[in-house]
C-alpha cells in the first residue's frame, strides 16, 4: 500500500508494474494475487510480466505483448488477447 499511496492519498489511474510476482506462489497465492490484480486492473493500468503463459487465463489482457529472443536480440510483438 506504501508504494501506491501518499499523504495526498492513493494515485488513481498511475500504472503498476509487477515483474514476476507469481514466482515463489502456490496455486493457492497465485489466485490470491490474480485476484488482486485483476481488481486493481479496474481503477488504474497493470502491467504484469511473467514467463509463464499459464497466467494468461488469469486476466482479462487489453492489451498482450510477448517478447522473444532470437540470436541475442530481443524483439516485440502485440497479440490480440
Amino acid at each position: 500500500a506504501e508504494l501506491v499511496t501518499s499523504a495526498g492519498g492513493p494515485h488513481v489511474g498511475l500504472p503498476l508494474f509487477f515483474d514476476e510476482v507469481f514466482d515463489a506462489l502456490d496455486a493457492a497465492g497465485v489466485e490470491a494475487v490474480a485476484g488482486l490484480l485483476s481488481s486493481m486492473a479496474k481503477t488504474r493500468p497493470v502491467v504484469v510480466i511473467t514467463h509463464s503463459d499459464d497466467l494468461r487465463s488469469h486476466f482479462d489482457p487489453r492489451v498482450l505483448w510477448r517478447v522473444t529472443k532470437t540470436n541475442g536480440q530481443s524483439s516485440v510483438q502485440s497479440e490480440t488477447p
